[in-house]
């Protein structure tokens, strides 16, 4: 709708000093003809908006001007009460912080607007944390903290997964918590890499400076990170016969990671045949052995020889005396 369009144009807006007509129109996903007939309405209503040409030209909202917390829809204020894991902003010292926050916006809205929500909140709840999820410990995280906000450069010893143990200094440029696992971003001899935090085992702040590129995008750079990090992963494809009352087993241990060659008719005493991609042979072999009795492997033949090797080593081991 134009109405939340447009009071989208002025948060944004109010949350710059200026923006361009491509910035936004990227942002509200519309064309720049559209963002400056807009802006054209929104001036006409007598909101103090202004367009500026040239270089650093680009569309302005007078600094004195603020958007009422009325103007959001309920489905807006509802969004603003789910929550997201809660951990990783204990971590950081704020969880108190945006428990304030909320109570404060609810005391901002209209009456009516905070029976609706209180009603969201009696209806509705969400538990972000699995339930075997461990808590992790993150000694250096305030460090951290502190020389990504400061723009200081760290010297870290760092382990790697296969166990290998360097040092090295780096720029660090953010923070990134995945559920409750925390990744740290840094430059290192002008590329950006990705170390997990709860593999640093010593981590020293130093007075060094570094001049930030301010062209960097934490956000843009996680999602290439991640959708290159998924491809690294996908590496072993296989397939299996599956019987059709135990299917349910690959939302549990391989969401995403399977394909059905076919409509599965569980009335039907067939085994369809299904085909999955997972990191390695040997995650593969975990499925396996994981499903039981309730799969058969069709192929690779390194795979059903990998489960035959493994499925003996437990034989042995448990009936030694």
């Amino acid at each position: 709708m134009r109405a939340d369009r447009l009071l989208s144009l002025l948060i944004l807006l109010q949350a710059h000093e200026g923006m361009t007509t491509g910035e936004l129109a990227q942002r509200l996903e519309v064309s720049r003809r559209t963002i400056l007939r807009d802006v054209d309405a929104l001036s006409f209503a007598g909101i103090p908006v202004t367009a500026k040409g040239g270089q650093g030209g680009g569309i302005f909202l007078d600094k004195n001007y603020r958007v009422s917390l009325t103007g959001l829809t309920v489905s807006e204020m509802q969004a603003l009460f789910v929550p997201g894991p809660s951990g990783p902003l204990k971590d950081i010292g704020l969880e108190k912080a945006a428990e304030n926050m909320l109570l404060k916006v609810i005391a901002a809205l209209p009456v009516r607007h905070r029976e609706q929500i209180e009603g969201f909140r009696k209806r509705i709840h969400f538990d972000p944390v699995w339930w075997q999820q461990e808590e992790k410990v993150t000694p250096f995280l305030s460090l951290l903290h502190c020389a990504v906000f400061e723009e200081r450069c760290l010297h870290i010893r760092y382990e790697r997964h296969n166990g290998e143990v360097s040092e090295r200094e780096i720029e660090p440029y953010g923070l990134v918590a995945k559920g409750s696992t925390w990744y740290l971003v840094g430059k290192r001899e002008g590329a950006f890499r990705t170390y997990r935090v709860s593999r640093l085992q010593h981590v020293v702040l130093l007075d060094e400076v570094f001049q930030r590129d301010h062209t960097f995008d934490l956000p843009s750079y996680w999602s290439e990170h991640s959708i290159a990090f998924k491809k690294q992963l996908s590496q072993f494809s296989f397939a299996l016969q599956m019987d059709p009352k135990h299917l349910y087993l690959l939302n549990w241990y391989a969401e995403g990671q399977f394909r059905l060659s076919e409509d599965v008719d569980q009335t039907k005493n067939e085994w369809p045949i299904v085909s999955l991609t997972v990191s390695s042979l040997q995650a593969a072999c975990t499925f396996v052995l994981r499903a039981g009795r309730h799969v058969k492997i069709v192929a690779p033949p390194e795979l059903r020889a990998e489960v035959v090797k493994v499925a003996r080593e437990i034989i042995v081991l448990h009936t030694q005396e």
